[in-house]
């Protein structure tokens, strides 16, 4: 398992494999203070301003394109805000391929929609890191406003058939969970419909570090 040869401050590492847990296998880790992220944003909404939300998201960003992240609660928070990858699991949703072997998909909510869209021969995208920039986007998303990716869909099915009519989750523009523009603008180029014009790593990597130095020079002006 590839997950067992990472090493990486923001990824967990992986303790062992349990089978027969409540029917099917679970992975084994540490747990962290502050539990999931879906959990952490939901108990500090009200305390987290922007770029407090931002610092979750920047040191997540170098490692997406090994992660294979398909949702917020494969992300734990420890007891000094850190965010760490905690699993890389699948949905019980599957696909077959053409030898009928079924193929784990990942959770709609955070996936990108070539993984559900097949193409005129009837084949669906390999996962890649195209895929994980898109669900970089999704769990930005939720970092930033604290609700989850179609929080107006209540069931996965709702979510697909979005997926598949290239339905994009709906943005607050108000209040708490309101996402500045210029956040919003890379969380619209990570959810490009086409793979080959979302941004690299490198690129996210650049934009988060610009969109830190601008909080901070804003932040020291307003101190003088």
């Amino acid at each position: 398992m590839i997950w067992s040869e990472l090493n990486h401050p923001n990824i967990l590492p992986l303790y062992g494999i349990v089978d027969d847990f409540g029917g099917s296998t679970a992975t084994l880790t540490s747990w962290k203070e502050n539990g999931t992220l879906s959990s952490y944003l939901e108990r500090s909404e009200c305390s987290l301003q922007v770029n407090d939300r931002f610092s979750l998201v920047s040191p997540l960003d170098p490692v997406i394109a090994t992660s294979r992240l398909t949702a917020s609660s494969n992300i734990l928070v420890d007891e000094a805000g850190k965010a760490l990858i905690s699993g890389f699991g699948f949905r019980s949703v599957s696909r077959y391929d053409d030898t009928a072997t079924e193929i784990p998909l990942p959770a709609p909510r955070w996936a990108a929609p070539e993984i559900y869209i097949h193409d005129s021969k009837g084949q669906a995208a390999e996962f890649n890191t195209a895929c994980d920039v898109y669900a970089f986007g999704s769990v930005t998303y939720q970092i930033l406003s604290g609700r989850i990716p179609y929080h107006d869909l209540k069931t996965d099915v709702q979510v697909v058939l979005a997926l598949l009519d290239y339905r994009k989750p709906t943005h607050p523009t108000d209040g708490i969970d309101h996402i500045p523009d210029e956040y919003r603008m890379l969380l619209q180029e990570c959810w490009a419909n086409d793979p080959e014009e979302r941004p690299s790593i490198n690129q996210i990597e650049a934009r988060i570090e610009a969109f830190q130095c601008d909080a901070l020079d804003t932040t020291e002006a307003k101190a003088r």
